[in-house]
């Protein structure tokens, strides 16, 4: 992104890693030792400090990208690497650079140095690529994987090439580079396995199940090889009931993997047994990815074990994640008024509302729900939002805590939300005393360790509060990888306790989130 892309260019111009010349002094023990233990290994930081005492040690900086790669921070590859790439560098340095800089965005950077360099052959194509689709430039992904002559006899710029072009759109070619890979690897399953995957998309359920077919005939077959089996047979009318069965079984041994689950529904659904689909749809609807396509199929399922205004439930909340907030109003309205009694309903119809812009009318639907006694979670945190909304703060406060008590099992949840409004308030006691019990209750929750760690951010001329606020942003963080803001805040508070190394390492991720 542009601020990796601004970091790679200081560190070229500086002819260095981009950390301080001198090792700096020594911080707080602790948080040192904790923070190192998050970002990286002693082996990295110690590699980091034989660079910054002598920059231009090429020995030097090619063990640090090596350590570096190994402990998954490719920009500190990177940037250990961009003083040696010049004229003179040997093609396999060229191509490592290039392939880093194009898989954590630096396209340009990346196409750069190919153009500086002179460099004709197709060194780093199929990552730059993958680069240029990675962020939304399907044209160019597509024009840089034109320009090579064939795919490449490497299996894994095969497959990575494969699902570029699948991404561009251009299924046909993304099945003949899958083809490639699949004569290329010999024995190992990821080729078949993508290329079954893009035959089914290309509407190619036998063709899919004939490059599956060495793999089944391991015992167990592996659940990878069941699940697109089972797949493509339910694309197939004389394998459907067979299909939807080996689906069925997969999910019933992967209980936390959602698209199974979805996959299996769906099958079940077209098996003729809706009864079985609605669970394995309820557990895969809590997939954003997938969560419209649920609903649809939840409706059907309802629809064909008699339970019209669960359907008609279905059907509203499916729309209302369309975004089509008139039609989820009324549908919804419609099946209250017809007798249904889903707490979730209500929630839905009021989110209806309010996104139609009437927070009051919205409120007032989820006041409808709480004298009906049909009262949730959901239904708690969207009455404080829609209170926060009207103005009423004291209210919403006042609903969170309600929450917290009411629904101890995901008191989490609420005392997360509360902590944020305390924090937006400025009441910093109040937020840290909440979120300080979210994260007791959900360690998992990276939304409370996050402000957590701005709250006691707040605080940071005391180096106690600052230690506190770094290890709840990088915990944050962590769980987040991609989210930038923990990374960049808890590199300002290190660099206020004079812990530069580990500033940069922070940064570094944050370049790239």
């Amino acid at each position: 992104g542009a601020v990796g892309s601004a970091a790679l260019a200081l560190a070229i111009a500086a002819g260095c890693t981009g950390r301080p010349a001198s090792p700096p002094a020594p911080g707080p023990a602790a948080v040192r030792s904790w923070v190192r233990s998050q970002l990286g290994s002693d082996e990295l930081f110690a590699a980091e400090e034989r660079v910054d005492r002598n920059p231009t040690d090429a020995a030097a900086r090619l063990a640090l990208a090596e350590i570096c790669e190994r402990e998954g921070d490719r920009v500190g590859a990177a940037l250990a690497l961009a003083p040696l790439v010049g004229p003179q560098a040997e093609p396999a340095s060229i191509e490592r650079y290039v392939r880093l800089c194009a898989r954590i965005g630096w396209v340009e950077e990346a196409e750069a140095t190919l153009a500086r360099l002179g460099v004709s052959a197709p060194v780093g194509r199929v990552d730059l690529a993958a680069g240029y689709a990675g962020r939304g430039d399907l044209r160019r992904a597509a024009e840089v994987l034109a320009e090579l002559p064939a795919a490449p006899a490497d299996v894994e710029e095969c497959l990575e090439g494969a699902l570029t072009w699948y991404q561009c759109g251009e299924l046909e070619r993304a099945v003949a580079w899958a083809a490639s890979a699949v004569r290329a690897g010999g024995d190992h399953p990821a080729p078949r396995l993508l290329h079954a995957r893009l035959l089914l998309a290309a509407g190619r359920p036998d063709a899919a199940l004939a490059t599956l077919a060495p793999l089944t005939r391991q015992e167990p077959p592996p659940p990878a090889v069941e699940f697109w089996r089972g797949c493509a047979e339910v694309e197939i009318a004389e394998h459907r009931a067979a299909g939807a069965e080996r689906l069925a079984q997969v999910a019933a041994a992967e209980p936390n993997d959602p698209a199974t689950a979805y996959q299996a529904g769906k099958a079940l659904v077209l098996a003729g047994r809706p009864a079985q689909a609605i669970p394995l749809l309820s557990r895969a609807a809590v997939a954003r990815h997938q969560e419209v396509l649920c609903y649809d199929w939840l409706a059907r399922a309802y629809t064909a074990t008699g339970r019209p205004l669960d359907a008609a439930w279905a059907r509203g909340r499916a729309l209302l994640l369309r975004g089509d907030f008139r039609g989820a109003q009324a549908t919804l309205a419609r099946a209250i008024a017809s007798g249904l009694r889903q707490p979730l309903a209500y929630v839905d119809w009021a989110e209806a509302v309010a996104s139609r812009g009437n927070h009051g009318a919205a409120l007032a639907v989820l006041d409808r729900a709480r004298a009906a006694d049909l009262v949730s979670m959901e239904g708690s945190l969207l009455r404080g939002r829609l209170l926060v909304l009207l103005q009423r703060p004291a209210d919403a406060i006042a609903e969170y805590e309600w929450a917290s008590h009411r629904f101890p099992d995901r008191a989490s949840e609420a005392l997360g939300n509360l902590g944020m409004l305390l924090y937006g308030s400025e009441q910093y006691d109040r937020a840290a005393a909440a979120l300080e019990r979210a994260v007791q209750l959900q360690p998992a929750d990276a939304h409370a360790h996050f402000y957590l760690g701005r709250t006691y951010g707040r605080q940071s001329d005391d180096p106690a509060m600052a230690e506190r606020a770094v290890r709840h942003l990088i915990t944050a963080a962590r769980m987040k990888p991609d989210y930038q803001v923990p990374w960049l805040n808890a590199a300002t508070l290190l660099q206020r306790l004079n812990l530069l190394p580990e500033a940069a390492a922070c940064l570094r991720r944050a370049s790239v989130a």
